[in-house]
């Protein structure tokens, strides 16, 4: 347990090279008197590097999260509660254990405690189906943040969006996973090999951009049944088995996941009639339209509709398979079901 504690005096520099030492990349912040002050990851120091230049010589006190989750002794069984109810962050790596005044006793090791109790949780309907997962984008509309850190790292609560959405999947049950990768692929892989167990974690590298939907033709080979797939910048809260046996019923060879968005022009709107005549004013009109979320489940017949390093991006390949007559359904989640990570504004939401 020492070797994950560590007070608010360190360097960030100092305890980067703590973190790189550890399996499991988070260290609890005690005080003197070995209360619990707060909790740190390289998510966190990269929050901080990000805002600050030359800042590695600075105390970590700035990136500490000062209000992570701990379970108070006698109460550690809540925690399996919790993610019987998927009310739990997926990507929480440790868990504080204290007494009642905070102070410091035991540290619960997630990955350790989700491998003994696996079989309360775990969907075993999804083991057999592939999830592909597209981090290979340079991240322009984040083009502040890429030219440090690919997307795919973009710290998200005490993680960053690639680890959370492979840990909703493995969560969910599935077993393998492909990552799709271009734009500083050899910093993605060096990152997440250290993160993700106990899933077979595969990739895919382009040797050119492909488009959004190109590198997709890689998998012909590898896959032979339906599968998920998701760009790098989405979250989504969404019941995988559910969504999946929506997309066996309904025979689809394709399934969007789309999310019903609200809008509201701030303006008065004018109606007029179909003689050019004005009819009325409607202040502050509201709509809603579906938006696809960046989620798919596509069945493997797709493979037969993309050509190996031909450059297609996804609304393309839709088209395509529209024009070929596949069955193209779509799964409609709440708006509040799901974040579009790629730009600063949305991630600071933390919507779930």
């Amino acid at each position: 347990m020492n070797s994950h504690i560590i007070n608010n005096k360190f360097t960030i520099k100092k305890a980067i090279r703590l973190l790189n030492s550890q399996r499991i990349k988070c260290l609890v912040i005690t005080d003197k008197k070995k209360r619990l002050i707060g909790t740190l990851t390289d998510g966190d120091i990269r929050r901080v590097l990000v805002k600050k230049k030359n800042s590695l010589d600075l105390t970590i006190e700035k990136a500490i999260n000062k209000k992570p989750f701990f379970l108070v002794r006698n109460n550690s069984n809540k925690i399996r509660r919790l993610f019987l109810q998927k009310k739990i962050n997926k990507s929480l790596k440790l868990v504080p254990i204290v007494e009642k005044n905070k102070k410091l006793i035991e540290i619960l090791k997630i990955d350790d405690f989700i491998e003994k109790n696996k079989h309360l949780y775990f969907s075993k309907g999804l083991a057999s189906i592939p999830a592909v997962i597209m981090a290979g984008g340079k991240g322009k509309r984040l083009q502040k943040f890429t030219e440090l850190f690919p997307k795919p790292l973009l710290p998200y609560r005490n993680s960053t969006v690639l680890e959370t959405i492979i840990n909703r999947f493995k969560i969910a049950g599935i077993k393998n996973i492909y990552l799709t990768l271009n734009f500083k692929k050899n910093l993605i892989k060096s990152y997440i090999n250290d993160k993700i167990e106990k899933i077979n974690l595969h990739y895919i590298e382009e040797k050119k951009a492909l488009g959004s939907a190109g590198s997709i033709a890689y998998l012909k080979e590898k896959i032979h049944t339906d599968f998920f797939l998701i760009n790098c910048d989405t979250l989504a809260n969404v019941n995988l088995e559910k969504t999946y046996n929506f997309h066996k019923k309904k025979k689809n060879d394709l399934t969007i996941i789309v999310a019903k968005k609200k809008f509201s022009i701030p303006y008065g709107s004018c109606e007029i009639n179909k003689y050019g005549k004005f009819e009325k004013i409607i202040e502050k009109k509201n709509y809603s339209e579906l938006i696809n979320i960046g989620m798919y489940i596509f069945s493997s017949k797709i493979f037969s509709k993309i050509k190996i390093n031909s450059k297609i991006d996804m609304d393309q390949l839709i088209k395509r398979l529209k024009k070929y007559k596949m069955q193209i359904g779509v799964y409609p989640i709440s708006e509040n079901s799901w974040v579009d990570t790629g730009t600063l504004e949305n991630i600071k939401l933390k919507k779930f």
